[in-house]
């Protein structure tokens, strides 16, 4: 059994992990930009999974925390960013298949951030080279580690 996150209201099983895994390596999206009020100087990670029928979603933010946004617009997704983030792709990160390599540069990125971006232009300068340019953009790409 599991930590329970303090925004989960269920502990995640070993399968749970797994599966969760599964959801973010065909589903899922990595998201990184700078943020944080309007200096805009905060590195912000972001993990994303869309579906048009929010009940996996649900069952996401059950056990791993985040929040599940709906609009008329757009189709409903559950949401983690910055610790949050780090922390669900570190627990699923021994089950994934296609995206470990692209977790494992988030992880590299997450750990050698600077308290302030904009004092580093070749930090920004490494950030933009994996992510992409301009808004860096989006990759498709308490719990314990669960061998998979």
């Amino acid at each position: 059994m599991t930590a329970r996150r303090p925004d989960s209201t269920v502990n995640p099983t070993a399968a749970d992990t797994a599966y969760a895994a599964g959801i973010f390596d065909g589903e899922g999206s990595l998201q990184a930009y700078i943020g944080g009020g309007p200096d805009r100087t905060t590195l912000i990670f972001g993990v994303s999974v869309s579906q048009k029928n929010d009940v996996l979603l649900y069952w996401l933010k059950e056990r791993f925390g985040g929040e599940v946004y709906r609009s008329k617009s757009y189709i409903p997704r559950w949401h983690v960013s910055t610790n949050r983030a780090v922390e669900f792709l570190r627990v699923i990160r021994p089950c994934l298949v296609v995206r470990g390599k692209d977790v494992d540069e988030v992880f590299q990125i997450y750990e050698n951030r600077r308290d302030n971006v904009n004092d580093d232009l070749a930090f920004y300068g490494t950030l933009s080279s994996t992510f992409g340019s301009g808004r860096v953009n989006e990759l498709r790409v308490g719990f314990v580690k669960v061998g998979c």
